[in-house]
């Protein structure tokens, strides 16, 4: 499993999630607006990969995010464009 996560020291309990995901086995690459040098010791070391973007919630970012920080993800079915529902998880 490869997940792809969005700004991941916000809020701070997010890091949890990327910390049980890695220990579940899964490849875990974040997106974010801060350096790499930013992130703490932990977060740096659950993390496969770590790509710093403009701006995570503009879609003018997508594009150069999406052919950037995506070298280390399989390239077959991989969305065109990110986007967050909050609906999604209601949906059935």
């Amino acid at each position: 499993m490869h997940i792809v996560f969005v700004e991941p020291r916000f809020p701070g309990n997010q890091k949890q999630f990327v910390r049980a995901l890695a220990e579940i086995g899964a490849t875990v690459t974040a997106i974010g607006e801060g350096s790499k040098d930013s992130l703490d010791h932990e977060l740096k070391h659950w993390l496969t990969h770590y790509e710093e973007v403009t701006n995570v919630t503009s879609s003018r970012t997508h594009p150069p995010c999406k052919s950037r920080a995506t070298p280390a993800l399989p390239s077959r079915n991989f969305p065109s464009r990110l986007r967050a529902d909050p609906r999604s998880s209601t949906r059935r």
